[in-house]
């Protein structure tokens, strides 16, 4: 029968320096999906890449058991099996379904409540769905996930005040700048995260902010949209010391800011300290640079302590979440039981409706009871609602009690049919 599974990281179980190694940007993450879908042909397949996680969600009798996810995501990093190995976690059937559920609700996120989790899970299944990737299972998989992390966010106050990773990193600036309001502030980056970094400065006052870019012509976008200045990489040096306070969330498989080139800019800040806040994964600082005399270096991981009073303050919504989130799993296991289930069902409706009523009823009183089926003759209705009756106490079982237990009725079932002497 077709199960699920999940493996991989996160921010609890493995640091940036992991992580980062494991990032799978577009192209990285449907080579891999190619490369599991070839080797596993009746597997399903979706790889969910994040800042703080990069996990894989398989359905199928044949899905290597994470394996084959943990040898390409491996060899996608260029890194050893055996150093990823200790930081993997895995989930099965129900369990597996709750963390997907909680993932996109942002429950398992780093910081509670942020709104752009369920975005990149969204942006995750389709490229799973344009890559041929993705089955029955995984579709409808993703699909409850989504009403789930719907229904969170809609009844409970768990996103409130726009939370997020750049909400945190400027409650890090907050705390270590004596005049935040007051600081020049560089951003680097132009996407979501860029973006949000802006907006979560001006709400706490900050006028001197600009947002730096390798595309001069997005920067300027942003910059005008945003009604900030807008600085090019030609303009590095000059930016950086000016700065009191950098940002870096932008894409990028390399550093973009080396000791060496920040050795340069300091020795020119006449001894002023440099506070950076590196939230991308990979990184874009070298975090060699912390080093350096008149630098603070801070990366996501160092926003744990944030995000921690984040969660503490929203215990009440957390609460409210999670029962949301188990009445949702509790719904998605019954489908999925009784999607298994199909064929045999299928099966035994067939196998009752070739008895003749006589052998239906005779079967019902005296053999089904042993099995604990109460299905009994009735005097009204025939043959039609006695299978149904049958058919319902079946699915019933599967409801209750699992899928498992529900086949080996449904087996002996059949057995019993094919013995009957009214079986055409």
């Amino acid at each position: 029968m077709a199960r699920i599974v999940v493996t991989g990281i996160n921010h609890r179980t493995a640091p940036v320096e992991v992580r980062e190694r494991l990032a799978c940007d577009e192209g990285r993450s449907q080579q891999l999906l190619e490369k599991l879908k070839t080797a596993y042909p009746m597997g399903e397949f979706v790889l969910l890449g994040t800042c703080n996680r990069v996990e894989l969600y398989a359905a199928g009798e044949d899905q290597g058991g994470g394996q084959g996810f943990l040898e390409a995501l491996a060899g996608a990093g260029g890194v050893n099996s055996d150093n990823i190995r200790p930081f993997l976690y895995a989930y099965k059937d129900e369990q597996a379904v709750r963390h997907l559920f909680r993932v996109a609700a942002s429950l398992d996120s780093m910081v509670v409540g942020e709104p752009q989790i369920n975005a990149q899970v969204k942006d995750a299944y389709r490229l799973a769905t344009r890559a041929g990737a993705a089955g029955k299972v995984l579709h409808r998989l993703f699909h409850a996930a989504f009403a789930a992390s719907k229904a969170v966010y809609t009844t409970t106050g768990i996103a409130a005040r726009r939370v997020s990773v750049a909400g945190a990193a400027v409650e890090l600036a907050r705390k270590h700048a004596e005049d935040l309001a007051g600081a020049e502030i560089l951003v680097a980056g132009t996407g979501e995260m860029g973006e949000l970094l802006v907006k979560h400065f001006q709400q706490v006052g900050c006028g001197r902010i600009t947002v730096l870019s390798r595309s001069p012509e997005r920067g300027r976008a942003m910059a005008k949209h945003l009604n900030v200045a807008a600085g090019t990489w030609d303009e590095l040096g000059s930016l950086m010391r000016r700065a009191d306070i950098m940002v870096a969330a932008a894409t990028a498989q390399k550093h973009l800011f080396t000791r060496a080139a920040l050795a340069k800019v300091l020795d020119e800040r006449s001894g002023r300290p440099l506070l950076i806040i590196d939230i991308a994964v990979p990184r874009n600082v070298d975090p060699a640079v912390n080093v350096l005399a008149g630098v603070q270096l801070y990366c996501i991981d160092d926003l744990a302590a944030i995000a921690h009073e984040n969660r503490q303050a929203r215990a009440e919504e957390i609460a409210q979440a999670e029962a949301i989130i188990d009445q949702h799993v509790e719904e998605f296991m019954k489908w999925l039981e009784s999607a298994e289930l199909g064929p045999l069902l299928g099966e035994l409706h067939e196998a009752l409706m070739r008895l003749d009523e006589a052998t239906l009823e005779r079967l019902g009183r005296e053999k089904l009871a042993a099995l604990n089926m109460q299905v009994s003759a009735v005097s009204t209705g025939g043959k039609n609602q006695l299978v149904y009756r049958v058919m319902d106490a079946v699915t019933t079982i599967a409801h209750e009690q699992g899928g498992e237990p529900a086949e080996r009725f449904i087996q002996e079932l059949l057995r019993l049919c094919r013995g009957q002497s009214g079986y055409a």
